[in-house]
């Protein structure tokens, strides 16, 4: 089924099913009350329920830092801020392969080769100055401990986020309003596992996700891993509620993510841009470029951003009765953080 068709800069039309399941329940004591559908929630995780982004890339960014050949020692921690930008949400093997083109357009061997001999010794001081605020190890030291890079991001992630998750602002209330509301909800991400249970724990948020089932990884989950804008993490979150993707709102703070959402057909696309890695003058681009669709097949972008999480129960209110009716959705007029909508088609 086709997704939901943009109409409007505050409505859609939400797309009518048939999955065998009860297509609403009436809610209020007479019926005149409105129809509402059981809908869920499906949310990324880093950088969108957890603030986990900014230290992930910064991590990430050490780990490549030594093999940065066009950048000075004294330069490194302002490149750093421009690489956390453009990279948050994408994988790392995708940051690898990046930096190994660019190595060789200038003639130099690829990361893992000069993870060997070719370690910019300038930098080390800064760099190794850098990982210990995360615990970890200098670079050479690390380097002999696991047998590549892949390897030592994924297992130093883990640890520095086990000391420095935590949640985005909000987010607390507002799982704890949506379990109040009957919502199912999970965590569909492409970090894996145990990085993204370790984060859950450390920003306690247990009781909302009592076991590693209601986390789906398109790293971990999928072999071969299916990271995003693929579409097969929402599609494994939205059948583990036994929801067709239509009925479900995925909650995105990255092109990648937007696009998996689209391209699994998820019926409602909310782009987030809360959290610390987005700073205040970048939330407008940020958000513009979350409703542009550019890593969608079809183009299809989020239909609302929000900077506020509390602001998520009233949307999800709206939509499951604009789900249940097979109506346009009209998102709330007294949503309390700035949003962003995209231009009248």
């Amino acid at each position: 089924m086709a997704p939901p068709t943009y109409l409007a800069p505050s409505t859609f039309m939400a797309a009518p099913t048939t999955f065998g399941l009860s297509p609403a329940t009436y809610v209020g004591a007479n019926w005149g009350a409105p129809v509402t559908a059981k809908v869920g929630v499906l949310f990324d995780f880093d950088g969108t329920l957890g603030d986990t982004e900014t230290p992930a890339m910064e991590v990430a960014y050490w780990e490549l830092a030594p093999f940065i050949h066009n950048v000075p020692a004294e330069k490194l921690e302002d490149e750093k801020v421009s690489f956390i930008q453009n990279n948050a949400g994408r994988a790392f093997e995708h940051m690898i392969e990046n930096l190994d083109e660019a190595r060789a357009k200038d003639g130099l061997p690829g990361v893992e080769e000069a993870r060997q001999s070719d370690v910019n010794e300038a930098a080390l001081r800064v760099i190794n100055e850098a990982r210990a605020r995360f615990g970890l190890p200098g670079v050479q030291e690390a380097s002999g401990s696991y047998p590549s890079l892949l390897v030592q991001q994924k297992e130093e992630t883990v640890t520095a986020l086990g000391k420095c998750a935590q949640p985005n602002p909000g987010v607390i209330d507002m799982l704890k309003e949506l379990k109040s509301l009957g919502v199912p909800f999970n965590i569909a991400t492409t970090s894996g596992k145990p990085r993204v249970p370790v984060c859950v724990d450390a920003c306690e948020m247990r009781e909302f996700f009592p076991t590693d089932d209601h986390i789906h990884s398109g790293e971990s989950d999928f072999t071969p891993s299916r990271f995003k804008p693929d579409p097969d993490v929402y599609l494994k979150a939205a059948a583990a509620e036994r929801l067709p993707p239509q009925w479900c709102i995925a909650v995105e703070d990255s092109a990648s993510g937007v696009g998996s959402a689209a391209n699994a057909k998820i019926g409602l696309i909310v782009g987030y841009v809360g959290a610390s890695h987005i700073p205040v003058e970048k939330k407008q681009s940020h958000a513009e470029m979350l409703m542009q669709g550019t890593k969608a097949k079809d183009g299809r972008g989020a239909e609302i951003v929000i900077s506020d999480m509390m602001d998520l129960p009233s949307i999800v209110k709206a939509f499951q009765v604009a789900t249940a009716n097979g109506t346009k959705i009209t998102f709330p007029s007294d949503l309390q953080g700035s949003i962003y909508l995209p231009p009248s088609k």
